[in-house]
Order: structure tokens, then sequence, then C-alpha cells
């Protein structure tokens, strides 16, 4: 490569500002809307840096640097640039041939081209190890900065208004609290610190030969650093992101601990640490420990459980009655029956036509009135309750069926506990008996449980069959899976309708918006990915090599999580792509 002992000033500039978009990717905050768009910190300064390196690209025209047959013999020599640029032409492809919400999904195949535009002025503006190395430790600085905001909510709810400058919204799981600090989301934010993890480890390493106690410092910084980042990863209860973390630690001290002692030492003691931190979190004392049972992955299905001891002989009641019914429960789950809070357990019913076949009834009344607790029930505690029912306003023969239910969470017959039913005659009223009308219970009724991960597997191939070779559109999965997909166990009238929930697997979303084209643009981009992995043991470059695993954390976590439509994370992507790129390329690659 060629290069001039002091880098022109558009270099300089173009440098600079990667580093700044470097540091500042996690802090995404709206700034203003200019027409339809919203423009948020992290794009201002991305579109800064895209235009710094536009007057680099127009500088090394000028200076004859660059022309269209060396920027084809780039594209034809080095397969980073290569898969990217397909994955480009497919995703604007994919585009224009949508079926349906062809304007949603051109404008997100042109947010996408901003992070395509970042890994060339990655790989461009990183020529130089020392710019490389500067901006390695710029996304460190970040990302722990990014995680002590994540720990910073845990130990401080009331920080939450803080947090409000970066995302709407706060997040829980049945009731667990999940940190995700400046991130909208926690597992977006889990995906970020996890990709650090590796630069964590490298970047003391990347000033040559230290002497012992030297050594033995980088070392210390190094667990310290990454264990602020699996401690972040833990407070925001994402599961995968603390496998993908053990495994880059055990992927590096595999690749380096012939060539570099203290890193694969530092690999290994970081291992332990990952563990440690994870088996406190899991052996949190209390069976309702909510963070503990996040974290059982193995007991998932044994949160919600209850058993019911209620009345099965025949009733007689009049329309529009209130009446009382002792019922008893027992919490045979792993969580603890919050009385209060923001989302209450409490007793519930439904209302069934009682039809002579049982699987054609219909329903009368689902959201039936509340019951409340008179304390909390811990897992193994029992609890009897007046249940209190409102019988329907017409006369007929109906079957009265108990369910407990965690406001604007679930239903616990959603969970395999069968709901004790008791058949019910309503009669004409004559004047009724409303003495014993409980008092108005606020409540939400839960709307349909999230799909789960295989049903929007399924519901991905399902759409990809519909056009197999471009897919549905970018971004479109979205906005059709509710086509394909109902709720399990569906009540009348109710569908999904949340439009944030995407495949939970970059391959299947992929393979879904994009066909089978994307897949295969896709799988170019990891093979490509794979081939510089390689050559980074080859050649023991430790930033090569931490950069490349940082990189691949993605493609691993993309297994069970979809991270591109969210500005942190494919910013992050693509610019750890084209680090890679920019070590990858060789000496004599033009400019």
């Amino acid at each position: 490569m060629k290069s001039d002992s002091v880098p022109p000033l558009p270099a300089r500039i173009g440098s600079a500002l990667l580093i700044v978009l470097a540091l500042v990717l996690p802090f995404e905050a709206a700034l203003a809307h200019v027409g339809s768009l919203q423009l948020t910190t992290v794009e201002l300064t991305l579109y800064a840096a895209l235009a710094a390196w536009g007057l680099v690209t127009a500088d090394d025209v000028l200076r004859g640097r660059t022309s269209p047959r060396s920027a084809a013999r780039v594209l034809l020599r080095e397969p980073l640039v290569s898969a990217t640029t397909f994955w480009t032409v497919v995703v604007f492809a994919s585009a224009i041939a949508a079926p349906l919400y062809r304007h949603e999904a051109l404008k997100f195949a042109l947010r996408s081209l901003s992070g395509v535009l970042v890994f060339f002025a990655a790989r461009r503006l990183t020529r130089s190890p020392e710019v490389a190395r500067r901006v390695t430790f710029a996304l460190l600085v970040g990302a722990s900065l990014s995680a002590t905001t994540a720990l910073i909510e845990t130990a401080f709810p009331a920080s939450e208004r803080v947090w409000g400058l970066f995302r709407e919204l706060s997040f829980d799981t049945f009731g667990l609290r999940r940190a995700s600090g400046v991130f909208v989301y926690p597992t977006i934010g889990a995906m970020y610190w996890e990709a650090a993890v590796p630069l964590a480890l490298v970047a003391p390493f990347l000033s040559g030969e230290a002497h012992p106690s030297k050594a033995r410092r980088r070392v210390v910084i190094a667990v310290a650093t990454s264990t602020l980042l699996f401690a972040a990863i833990v407070a925001s209860a994402t599961r995968s992101s603390m496998a993908g973390s053990a495994l880059a630690c055990l992927a590096l001290f595999a690749c380096v601990r012939a060539w570099s002692d203290s890193l694969g030492r530092a690999a290994v003691y970081a291992l332990v640490m990952l563990t440690g931190t994870s088996a406190v979190a899991i052996a949190l004392p209390g069976a309702g420990s909510l963070l503990g049972q996040r974290l059982r992955w193995w007991r998932d299905d044994t949160w919600f459980g209850v058993q019911y001891d209620a009345p099965s002989t025949p009733r007689t009641v009049e329309a529009a009655w209130f009446f009382a019914t002792p019922v008893t429960l027992r919490n045979t789950g792993t969580l603890t029956w919050q009385r209060g809070g923001p989302h209450p357990t409490r007793l519930a019913s439904h209302w069934y036509m009682d039809d002579a076949d049982p699987h054609m009834r219909r329903l009368a009344d689902f959201d039936g009135r509340r019951t409340e607790l008179p304390a909390d029930v811990p897992p193994g505690g029992e609890v009897t309750l007046a249940a209190v029912a409102h019988a329907p306003a017409s006369v007929g023969s109906y079957r009265l069926a108990w369910d407990v239910v965690q406001e604007d969470v679930t239903w616990f017959s959603e969970h395999g506990n069968p709901s004790p039913e008791q058949p019910i005659e309503v009669e004409r009223t004559s004047g009724g008996d409303t003495s014993i009308a409980p008092a108005e219970v606020a409540h939400v009724s839960p709307g349909p449980p999230a799909p789960s991960r295989p049903e929007l597997w399924r519901a991905a191939v399902v759409l990809w069959r519909e056009h197999p070779a471009l897919g549905i559109g970018p971004d479109n999965f979205r906005r059709r899976y509710e086509d394909v997909l109902s709720p399990t166990g569906a009540r009348e009238g109710q569908a999904y309708t949340d439009a944030r929930i995407h495949a939970n697997s970059l391959y299947f979303e992929t393979l879904a918006d994009l066909g089978a084209f994307g897949a295969l643009a896709l799988l170019g981009l990891a093979v490509s990915l794979a081939l510089a992995t390689r050559d980074a043991i080859r050649k023991k470059d430790a930033l090569y090599l931490g950069l490349s695993f940082a990189a691949g954390l993605f493609f691993v976590h993309g297994a069970s999580d979809y991270f591109l439509e969210f500005t942190p994370t494919f910013g992050l992507c693509w610019m750890l792509l084209g680090l890679v790129a920019a070590r990858a390329a060789p000496g004599d690659s033009p400019e």
C-alpha cells in the first residue's frame, strides 16, 4: 500500500470522525426530525464520518491512488469486499421486487446502505495499524461506558428517568427487570457487550512485548474490562450472550496459547470470571430470585405452575348475578405470585357455552372478573380465596373455568395448567343479588402470548416459499408474519399485531426477507470472515484475531436473534468487518 509520511488532511479528518463514531455508537439519542426521518446522535456522527470518507475517496481519485480498474481488482481479490458488495446488491434487488410494503423495504435498504458504507470507510481509513488500534480502543471505551450504565440501572432503579433520553421503555420478563442502560432493548445491549469481549481481551496486548510485571498488569486489565462487560450481560439476563462470551474466551485461548502466554491466560481467567459471575446469579438465594430463574434456561417450563381445588358440581345462578365460590390455589411453579406491583397475579375466570361437543364450544366471556390475592404466594405456598364471578346476562347452560393471570403478562392456562370447570345453569333474573359485588379491579388483559422462536422460524420458512428467490423484501418479516402465524390456543378475534417482532434469527429473517440470494450473500460474508480469521491465526496478529472474533460473534449470536434493524449493532458489525478487511487486504492493495 502506498502511503505518504503524513496522511492528507481529509484522511486525518475521516480517521478522527471514525474514532468518534466508534466511541458514541452505543449512545443513540433522538435529536430532530427531518421530514419523516428521525436524526439521532449516532446517525449524525455516522453521516459526518461517511462524508469525510467521501472526501478521502475523491482525493484518492485525484491523486491517482484509485481508479475503476483498481476498484475492480479489489473486488476480485478481497473476499470480504466481494461478499459485502453482493449483499448490498441483493438487499436493493429484494426491496425493488418486494410484493408488499415496497416503500418501507426501500427505506430500510437505504438505511442499511449506511452500514455498508461504514464497512468501506473503515476498510480505507484504518489501513494504518495505529488508526486501527485507536478505533478499537474507542469501540472498547464506548462498550465499557454503556455497560456501566446497565449496572447503574440495576443498582439504582430510580435512574430510569436518565435512560429515557435513549429509549422509551423499561423491560422485564415475567416480572424480572432486565437492564439495558442506554440501549433500546436488553438483548441489543448484550449483543454489543458480547462483541466487545474479544476486544477487551486483546486490547492491552497491542503495544508489543512487555516486562513480566507489565504483562501481569495487562492480564489484570483485560480480565477486569471483560468482567465489566460480563456483569452487564448478566444484568440484561441475555443467556445467549453469556454463551457467546464463553465461546469467545475458549476460542481465543485455543488460538493464541502457542504464541502468547499472557493473552492465553487472560482468556482463561476471563472465562473463570464469567463462569463465576453466572454461577452467583443462578444461585442467588431465595426460590423467587427472578434473575436466577431467568438464567436457569433448563427450567423455563416451570415458572408458572398452579393446582386448583375448586367445586365441580353443577350450580344454578341468576343472570348477571355476582356470586362467590371457595377456590384454593397452590403455587407449583418457581416464581412468587406478587399481590401488587406493575404485574400483579390474580384469579380470573372464563365463561363458555356448555355445548354438547366440548371441542366446538363457544366463548361467552374470556376476560372474567378478578379476585385479588390477600398476600404474596411463594413457590409451594397455598391460598384459599372467596373467588367472585359475574354470571352472563343471558340465560342458558355454561361452564365456568378458573384461570390465574399475571396482569399484562400471561394466563397460567397457556403454560400447561388445566383450568378447573364447573357447570353453571344461568336462569332468568328475579332482581339478582349484587351485595357481594367486588370493588372494581383495574386490569389489563394480556394479549396473545409472544410466539416462540420455533413458531417464528416456521413462519419465516412459509413466507420464504411465497417468494423463494428474493424474499418478501428487507425488514418485511415483522409486517407479514401475522399473515401466516396465529396465536397458539387463540380465542376468537385474537391475532398478533405487534410489528416489532422479528424472526429471532438472523438466518431465518434473511431467508424470509431476502430469499435464497440473501441466504447465499449471508453465507458469503460468513465464509469470508472465516477465511480472514484463519489468516489472523496464521499471522499471529492479536488485533486482527480479536476483531475477527468480535465480528464473528454477530454470526454466532445471529442464530437466535436479529440485530440489523438497530443502528448501534449493525453499525458495530459493519465497522468490525471493515477493520478486519483492512487487516486482510494485501500489502499492495489500492487505497
